[in-house]
């Protein structure tokens, strides 16, 4: 019996465990399914962002295309229209190089028909004078030649008198052209620098921090960088005035290194700062003296050249700010030079320099013109370029074509409007002190200041001065200027004395004109 039953049990497990392993094998099955299904969707979403991913960078391509085909189509009409504006100028150029051609091709036959007709003149009255006269062939000839000589003569200035007339209105027509077509070609803004720098607080607290007790910490800030400092322009900002534009930003340097520091404000800490302020100016000077020179192809040039061209960033004249001053006359040059036919290469670089001395003539009572002619002589510049910079101010008579070019250049830069800030009521006061202190020796009939005041012109009576005493006089009026008056740069002081007679002519025949 209990044989019986262990066989039972037996068999019963062996059937139960037969259900048991179908049962595992539809689940594992089933959870195979399941990862494959995960798997496929997974891969469906990957695979649905690439094609969105690659949609969009396909944008961005097609964007990008679309956008540098359309900056170059731009450049290329500007390049075309650069190239028709030449082609103009030159056919302009070519149709009166033509017509002037023609002009004397003209002339030239009137004067050999005119010749001509002299000789047949000549001839006829020669027959005529041997039958009326008794003078023989040699003195008939020589009175006749002394004759058409004199109409020759007056007829040669009335022809030269005309076309340099004509000369002279194309001239002025050809130069004004050029001139506003320079300023038109060169779009850049104004270089003027306005006297003041401001700079932006945090917080307003801080005004009150640099204050400090008493005052103690702005007056020696003020008496240290020699500028003034104003709090109550406007929130939030410190403004800091003077004419000195390097000592402006050094002091904006400092101050905005002031505000990040956490230790209190003294005048230890100032000094700090004064430093760290001279430090990041110069390196901004440095910066900004490399990114000019390469844009004139002077990356070469020697240390002390750069130094000297970044200091000019920081150096004014009337609001002016010698750096941009400097690049303009250099680009009006050029493109001047180009129109005229000199060489575009000199007039640009010594147009550029023509300015350098200034970078140093705190320095030196010399004229800035003069340290220009010393820097560039120091530095091994060709002769031309030397003569050119230099001579901007007639410190000696311009020699070549770009001297004149520079002085051409200079005075655009300075006159163009809003290049400079000197109000028309300070400007007429210099005018009138310069001609009133000229005027205020002896014997002066009339003084004029011209050329923005860079010259003045004294004439005097010539019954009280005499030759001899003109360069003593233009010697004193010199000096007195130099210790009476401030004005920028140099002064030339010419002294004339004029003496003249006069005499009336007989009328002239109608026929013999």
């Amino acid at each position: 019996m209990e044989i019986i039953t262990l066989l039972s049990g037996v068999i019963i497990g062996i059937l139960g465990l037969m259900r048991l392993i179908p049962s595992k094998e539809g689940k594992i099955l089933a959870e195979t399914q399941t990862k494959i299904h995960q798997i496929l969707e997974t891969s469906k979403k990957e695979a649905s962002q690439i094609r969105h991913d690659t949609k969009t960078n396909l944008q961005d391509i097609v964007q990008y295309e679309q956008d540098e085909n359309k900056r170059m189509e731009n450049h290329v009409n500007r390049l075309e229209e650069a190239l028709k504006l030449k082609e103009k100028h030159t056919k302009e150029r070519l149709d009166k190089t033509i017509a002037d051609q023609n002009l004397l091709q003209t002339e030239k036959e009137t004067i050999l028909a005119l010749k001509k007709s002299i000789e047949d003149q000549k001839q006829e009255s020669i027959n005529l004078l041997l039958k009326k006269t008794t003078q023989n062939y040699q003195e008939i000839v020589q009175e006749i030649i002394e004759k058409l000589t004199q109409d020759y003569l007056k007829r040669k200035d009335r022809f030269l008198k005309r076309h340099l007339e004509n000369l002279e209105e194309d001239s002025s027509k050809l130069a004004k052209n050029i001139l506003t077509e320079t300023i038109q070609r060169y779009g850049a803004p104004s270089s003027v620098d306005h006297s003041t720098t401001l700079i932006e607080v945090k917080n307003e607290k801080f005004k009150a921090v640099l204050v400090g007790k008493e005052a103690e910490n702005i007056n020696y800030l003020e008496e240290k960088a020699e500028v003034t400092i104003i709090f109550n322009d406007a929130p939030k900002t410190i403004t800091v005035t003077g004419n000195h534009l390097l000592k402006r930003q050094i002091v904006k340097w400092t101050i905005e290194h002031l505000q990040k520091i956490d230790k209190p404000i003294t005048p230890s800490t100032i000094d700090d700062a004064l430093k760290k302020g001279e430090t990041k100016t110069n390196e901004i000077m440095q910066q900004i003296a490399e990114k000019i020179l390469k844009r004139f192809e002077l990356e070469n040039a020697p240390p002390e050249i750069k130094q000297y061209i970044g200091r000019l960033y920081f150096r004014t004249s009337y609001g002016q700010n010698v750096l941009k001053h400097s690049i303009e006359v250099g680009m009006f040059a050029g493109l001047i030079a180009a129109a005229v036919g000199a060489n575009v290469k000199v007039a640009r670089l010594a147009g550029f320099l023509h300015d350098i001395g200034k970078a140093i003539s705190e320095e030196s009572d010399k004229g800035h013109d003069h340290l220009t002619k010393e820097i560039l002589e120091k530095y091994n510049y060709p002769e031309e370029v030397i003569h050119a910079a230099w001579a901007h101010h007639e410190a000696v008579p311009t020699q070549s074509l770009e001297a004149k070019i520079i002085m051409a250049a200079d005075a655009l830069s300075a006159s163009r409007p809003g290049a400079r800030l000197e109000s028309l009521d300070r400007y007429l006061k210099r005018i009138k002190a310069l001609e009133s202190t000229a005027a205020s020796f002896p014997g002066i009939k009339k003084t004029f200041a011209i050329s923005a005041g860079r010259e003045v012109r004294v004439v005097v009576q010539p019954q009280q001065i005499s030759d001899k005493d003109l360069k003593t006089l233009a010697h004193n009026i010199a000096q007195k200027i130099e210790t009476d008056l401030t004005y920028p740069g140099n002064i030339k002081v010419n002294v004339i004395r004029r003496l003249w007679w006069s005499a009336k002519t007989k009328t002239m025949p109608e026929s013999s004109l």
